[in-house]
């Protein structure tokens, strides 16, 4: 693999990103929702018995357990993959965040527990923010984890941690501080804060929370006017030390300056500002730690191609932290081989363009986890870049380019960089009523960071034949252990089970279960109406996904997703002849049949082995007047659709 060395640049970087959709471009995400609240009284907490236990089509036993949580509508989990759900391997305990429902009122911030690995729950617990509309306001896209006192093995004096963007005003409009809240699980004790704008601190939506060290760490961007039009060139990092007198941590602010370019074409509502901002910590080192975002620091570094990852590391434990360091992906590994972009998609798409010639762009959306040695990894969706075809400044294409999982990491502690494909993905955005949601690609480390593990939400356009937009998400996983170079199949967690197609939002937790041997992933989700998020939503957790040792091979192979994308037939109807585009995740022979309604093939050709990537077919030649199926099969898919011949 090619590696990118760093040539100590020096360009100054953090939160949520926003967008609109021209011609098939895809751009950032119209970004926070604030809606109304009602707060009333606390209700009793509800205990959900473990429903019954389906086989995915993975051959998975999986459960999907409701956690008895609720909300009064969906907009506290969307908006990009943050940390909602957090597992804890000494206690065997995992707590899922979010905000309550009507009752008590939507700006509160309840949890939900399970202390045996997620079989069983209570859900609501709590409140463990509660706003008062005097110092402590109305919370949003709450985040949460477990801090467990050293050498503690019992759940309930360990403690719950929340962190939330609230909408004290002090940004202007109704947004601003943030407030937080440490709740020990056994109730006994129960502490809040919250911190408002001050000097030159201005709050937005964090979208970074851990915890190493004993301390708890958070991360987000500085816009003084609460919009995203005002970008101040720095991050805020929060820094939360518990008080053993108190029973509550105590929690400061630092800035780091951190300068994002704007491109030549940008107008000045679309000042560039970095997005998805994430904070991470090596598991067995908590020195090591590193910022992680998506951002565009020099044109002259990166045209306008997008944005890339930078990141900026510590090596004492947060205390102090380097230079950001800018990782453009044009040379890094899979993505200069035919595994992203096959020679078929280039001399589509790019004529002209050889390989050196390509410029590549992350998404909106990004994660960050450090693994045992200290290296930092990047999970992130990557597109080609603009390529010279006229896109938008910071725009995508969102259906019609390849687009694919990358773990964007360095072996070395950030001084050289590497590219590892993790899966195709085949849809991008789903929208839903006022809000959308991507991809939310999410990462987990073991406890001894020895393994990666990555999540993201994709429709399977295999099984929801003509829906090209992320409408029908399932949650798909695969592993990566990046000592030996070993990946594992990627495996769709909630195909076949109650969650199939409609695992909403989804989330993973920092943290698996497992060190050695097997290796339990824990995920949740949120129902709703699609047509209506301001309905109340409904939690759950995915149990049973497991990984083992075995399942790591030395590259990705995916047998039951051979085929990422069948299109429809064009033109439809046709006379004459028509087209079909075929896109393979991986190499196979592939076969195109022909049906007429009565079941009988009437044309049929083998194109034998077939290299991953895209193709187009021409058939119908042939073909009298009529209505037809035609079924493309590549390795152990099919997908079938049917076309109309004049």
């Amino acid at each position: 693999m090619k590696k990118y060395v760093l040539l100590g640049i020096v360009s100054l970087f953090a939160v949520s990103a926003m967008a609109q959709s021209v011609n098939g471009q895809v751009g950032r995400k119209t970004g926070k929702v604030a809606d109304v609240v009602t707060n009333q009284v606390v209700p009793m907490n509800t205990v959900i018995a473990k429903p019954v236990t389906s086989i995915n089509k993975q051959g998975m036993a999986v459960t999907i357990v409701p956690t008895g949580g609720t909300s009064a509508n969906a907009y506290g989990l969307y908006n990009g993959g943050k940390t909602a759900l957090w597992a804890d391997a000494n206690l065997n305990a995992v707590a899922f965040f979010h905000r309550a429902p009507g009752t008590p009122g939507s700006g509160y911030v309840q949890a939900d527990l399970s202390k045996d690995g997620g079989a069983t729950w209570t859900g609501n617990l709590g409140p463990v923010y509660s706003p008062d509309n005097s110092v402590h306001f109305n919370a949003r896209y709450p985040q949460g984890l477990i801090y467990n006192p050293t050498g503690n093995t019992n759940p309930n004096n360990a403690y719950y941690f929340n962190f939330s963007a609230t909408l004290d005003a002090s940004n202007g409009g109704s947004w601003g501080g943030v407030g937080y809240g440490t709740y020990k699980i056994d109730s006994s004790s129960i502490k809040q804060g919250s911190l408002t704008t001050a000097g030159n601190i201005y709050h937005n939506v964090p979208s970074g929370l851990t915890v190493a060290g004993g301390k708890i760490f958070g991360a987000d961007a500085s816009f003084p006017t609460g919009t995203f039009t005002s970008y101040n060139d720095t991050l805020n990092v929060y820094k939360g030390i518990f008080n053993t007198t108190t029973q509550e941590f105590d929690l400061t602010v630092g800035q780091i300056p951190f300068y994002c370019s704007g491109a030549d074409s940008l107008t000045t509502l679309e000042k560039e500002f970095p997005v998805d901002v994430k904070i991470a910590f090596n598991p067995t080192n908590p020195n090591i730690g590193y910022l992680g975002m998506a951002a565009h620091t020099s044109i002259s570094l990166v045209p306008e191609e997008g944005y890339y990852p930078v990141v900026i590391k510590t090596t004492d434990g947060g205390a102090t932290w380097g230079a950001p360091i800018p990782v453009p992906l044009k040379n890094l590994g899979d993505l200069v081989s035919s595994s992203f972009i096959t020679d078929t998609e280039l001399n589509d798409l790019f004529p002209g363009l050889t390989r050196p010639d390509l410029w590549f762009r992350t998404s909106f959306e990004m994660d960050l986890v450090v693994d045992g040695n200290g290296n930092p990894h990047v999970i992130v969706n990557v597109f080609p870049g603009d390529n010279g075809r006229g896109l938008t400044a910071f725009s995508v294409y969102g259906t019609g380019d390849p687009k694919a999982i990358f773990d964007i990491w360095s072996p070395d502690g950030g001084i050289t960089w590497d590219a590892k494909m993790l899966g195709r993905t085949m849809t991008f955005r789903g929208t839903f009523a006022d809000i959308s949601e991507d991809t939310r690609p999410q990462a987990a480390t073991t406890p001894d960071g020895s393994k990666i593990f990555v999540s993201w939400i994709d429709t399977d356009t295999n099984t929801f034949v003509g829906v090209t937009d992320n409408i029908n998400p399932d949650i798909w996983c695969v592993g990566f252990d990046p000592v030996n170079d070993k990946v594992t199949p990627v495996k769709n967690i909630t195909s076949g089970t109650a969650a199939d197609g409609a695992a909403y939002m989804g989330t993973m937790s920092e943290f698996v279960f497992g060190t050695t041997g097997t290796y339990k992933i824990p995920l949740a989700y949120q129902d709703f109406d699609p047509a209506a998020p301001t309905t109340v939503a409904t939690f759950y957790y995915v149990d049973g996904a497991t990984f083992t040792d075995a399942d790591f091979t030395t590259s990705i192979a995916e047998p039951d997703r051979n085929i990422v994308s069948v299109s429809q037939n064009y033109p439809n109807p046709f006379t004459g002849s028509t087209s079909i585009d075929v896109s393979l995740a991986a190499s196979s022979n592939m076969i195109l049949k022909v049906n007429n309604l009565m079941g009988q093939t009437v044309y049929s050709k083998d194109f034998g082995f077939v290299t991953a990537g895209r193709h187009k077919v021409d058939f119908g030649t042939d073909l009298n007047t009529g209505i037809y199926t035609y079924t493309v099969q590549a390795g152990n898919t099919m997908v079938t659709k049917k076309m109309i011949v004049r």
